[in-house]
């Protein structure tokens, strides 16, 4: 299966609740910002149609003034016969200025194929014009000819009106009239270009008076068609501005005496077709004008349409998402207020009576009301609500009940410790007994075997105390060398002759805490030497903190820890675990991490190819550092002092050691005991005598003492051994109860790994 595919799901899943309100939102908001967006859109394409309108607008209007241009030159022109005056230089400087005006709104105007198609027709044409100016009415060129070529510009030109598209609101209807209305007076110009070169020469020519006349009935009809598409105020004003009734009749006259031009002059005929067509393009020019308006407006509405509807449907959008965050913060605050309650209940008012329980060992019932989260709304949360209130009161009832078993179980714990240490402190003392009539070297060794036995099984009752909570009856009030300390704990290993302490600085440890540091410390050695192999040491070294305390090693050669179970290690001991099922496998850890924890120190276990290394962070509150040496001041020699590990080891005077037999029982075959390789330091802690102390015996299994020395007698031992342990259990036990004297503190590890 996919990884992403389960993955995906199980992310979803831990969504908070105002990621899965926001989710929901978002799915109308996308939806009604999708149906705003197709509203915006469409009003800003009716936006850019109207705007493209009024640029094709403005286009036509420049159009009509720059044919307007057009046929007033080619007119102007026609009375001198094309020559070159200062009339035809000015209306042909008014036209190009007209033409570059049309130019320059042509680039802005962007429109279909048809209407691209146009406009490049029109550029053709105008392509013409300089060829043209130069032969109108010339040799080459007549008058009828002349006035067909500017008609062949100007035509292209008037065309544009018909591609005026205004959308609905608009019909092309307008467009098609202003067209007609264009036409008109394109032939009436026609008329007075060709009447104002014939009046000029004289008389009217035959093709001239055909094109006057095939331009008479042009005139005709497109005055007609505007009649018919215009039925607006157009037509009412050209009705209104147009007087054409003289020029009809100097025409008549023209045409019904074409040789003498019916007696009418040419300034005549000029002045009165000039009138009118005038009329007709201010007509024209307020058709166009009016067109224009329509479009500009056509254009600001659309945009404001646009601009409103965003806006409008923005705001709606956002009212319906304020109003949708304000309903889900309501339903997040509620919830937030359930959490809260339960967070209290859970890590505060649960532990305040565990705690109470456990002040006051379970023998007084405390109560403790969970404060009420209901609340007060009938919807579904404050059902929840109550239901928590249910949950909450059970939990605190069963909270309760189990406290008080849990205490009951640490009161049991405490009286079975309590119970076996007294029954192992009698067993010590009649072993003791034993020890100090016992003259056979092998059966003073198993006896000192028995006895370190026995300090094991007591350890067991002390870990069942430090398990419970409880702290050690003894207590020692003066600080202990470190290095002491060390070899105290090793004496408490079963291995203890593969320990190797190394580098140990010259710093005492705090008196009261002499306890726990030696019981941790042995606890640790015991796990070195029963996961390393027998033949190879265990190393203790010690190096300064950076906070000013010790750092302990312990190094074994080991085929260390996997990483997994390393880390669950190490997790453990950085925290004061509670007591669960997993004490009963690794009783050690959970005693390690109980006293690191009570006196803030740290365990860490590191593992690797060459071993296992257990870490001990010995804070600097509880060590003591030694004084600066005092300067060196000459003193007389003293008299020789014998040191009192050495006095412990002498017999008592009063018994003085029997002759030695010829075959005198030696110590059997076997590992040293752990009390005949132990003296008294001079602080009191038993440390290990190395095995040259002790002497061989006829077997071969005891130590050998320095050369030369005589035989160790089976009594001598006895009173030796017999004198190292009750040193010890003074030096360990400074101010024992008188009644209930405590057996020596020898703390054993557990058998399973920790």
């Amino acid at each position: 299966m996919d990884p992403e595919s389960v993955g995906g799901p199980r992310r979803r899943r831990a969504w908070r609740l105002t990621t899965r309100l926001a989710v929901a939102l978002a799915v109308p908001a996308v939806l009604c910002a999708s149906l705003v967006a197709v509203h915006v859109a469409d009003a800003l394409a009716l936006a850019d149609r109207k705007a493209a309108a009024e640029r094709k607008t403005r286009l036509v209007f420049s159009a009509t003034v720059a044919a307007h241009s057009l046929q007033n030159e080619r007119d102007v022109a026609a009375l001198s016969s094309g020559r070159t005056t200062d009339d035809v230089t000015k209306h042909r400087n008014a036209t190009d200025e007209a033409l570059r005006d049309f130019r320059a709104k042509a680039r802005a105007v962007g429109g279909g194929r048809e209407f691209t198609e146009r406009l490049a027709a029109v550029e053709r044409a105008l392509d013409d014009l300089p060829a043209l100016r130069r032969e109108a009415y010339g040799p080459h060129s007549g008058p009828v000819r002349t006035q067909r070529s500017y008609d062949d510009i100007v035509t292209p030109m008037l065309a544009l009106d018909t591609e005026l598209d205004f959308g609905d609101e608009q019909p092309m209807a307008e467009g098609w009239a202003l067209h007609a209305l264009s036409m008109e007076k394109a032939a009436l110009s026609g008329q007075r270009a060709l009447l104002n070169a014939a009046l000029a020469d004289g008389g009217l020519k035959a093709d001239e008076e055909a094109a006057v006349r095939e331009l008479s009935g042009v005139q005709q009809r497109s005055l007609q068609e505007f009649r018919f598409l215009d039925l607006g105020e157009d037509r009412a004003r050209y009705d209104r501005i147009v007087h054409g009734a003289e020029v009809g009749k100097l025409l008549d006259r023209v045409l019904a005496d074409r040789k003498k031009a019916g007696g009418v002059t040419v300034q005549e005929w000029h002045r009165a077709s000039t009138a009118m067509i005038d009329q007709i393009h201010e007509v024209e020019t307020a058709a166009a004008q009016r067109l224009l308006n329509h479009a500009a407006e056509g254009k600001r509405s659309a945009e404001r349409a646009a601009v409103t509807g965003a806006a409008v449907a923005v705001l709606a959008l956002l009212a319906a998402m304020a109003v949708a965050v304000l309903m889900a913060r309501t339903l997040v605050r509620r919830l937030k207020r359930v959490r809260d309650a339960a967070l209290q209940v859970a890590d505060v008012q649960l532990p305040y009576l565990v705690q109470q329980i456990s002040d006051r060992g379970g023998a007084q019932p405390v109560t403790l009301e969970a404060a009420p989260i209901d609340l007060g709304v009938g919807d579904e949360i404050g059902d929840v609500s109550r239901a928590f209130d249910a949950v909450f009161r059970e939990a605190v009832r069963q909270t309760a009940e189990q406290a008080v078993l849990r205490t009951s179980i640490n009161a049991m714990l405490v009286a079975l410790s309590r119970r076996s240490q007294g029954l192992v402190h009698r067993q010590l003392e009649v072993i003791t007994a034993l020890e100090s009539t016992e003259r056979e070297p092998a059966t003073l060794a198993e006896l000192f075997r028995v006895d370190h036995l026995a300090t094991r099984i007591r350890r067991h009752g002390e870990n069942l105390l430090v398990l419970a909570g409880e702290e050690p009856g003894r207590r020692r009030s003066e600080p202990a060398p470190l290095v002491d300390v060390v070899r105290a704990a090793a004496a408490e290993v079963e291995q203890y002759t593969r320990i190797v302490p190394v580098g140990i600085p010259e710093v005492a440890v705090c008196g009261p805490v002499t306890h726990d540091i030696t019981h941790l410390l042995a606890e640790l050695l015991e796990n070195a030497t029963q996961f390393s192999r027998p033949d190879t040491p265990v190393q203790v070294s010690a190096a300064g903190a950076p906070d000013g305390g010790l750092a302990l090693e312990i190094h074994d050669s080991g085929v260390g820890i996997p990483h997994e179970q390393l880390d669950a290690l190490n997790s453990r001991l950085a925290r004061d675990a509670a007591v669960d099922m997993a004490v009963t496998r690794c009783m050690g850890l959970y005693v390690v991490s109980r006293l690191a924890s009570r006196h803030g120190m740290q365990v860490l276990l590191r593992s690797g190819h060459g071993g296992t290394t257990a870490e001990v962070l010995l804070p600097a509150r509880l060590l003591t550092f030694p004084a600066p040496p005092a300067p060196h001041v000459p003193r007389p020699s003293p008299q020789p002092v014998t040191p009192a590990w050495a006095v412990a080891e002498q017999p008592p005077p009063t018994q003085p050691d029997p002759p030695a037999p010829e075959a005198a029982p030696t110590v059997a075959a076997g590992p040293v005991p752990a009390a005949t390789g132990q003296q008294v330091a001079p602080s009191g802690l038993p440390v290990r005598v190395p095995k040259a102390a002790l002497r061989p015996g006829s077997a071969g299994g005891a130590a050998a003492g320095p050369a030369g020395a005589a035989p160790v007698q089976a009594d001598e031992l006895r009173q030796r051994a017999a004198s190292f342990w009750h040193g010890a259990r003074r030096a360990r036990d400074p101010h024992p109860p008188p009644d209930t004297p405590r057996p020596p503190h020898r703390p054993e590890p557990q058998e399973e790994p920790s």
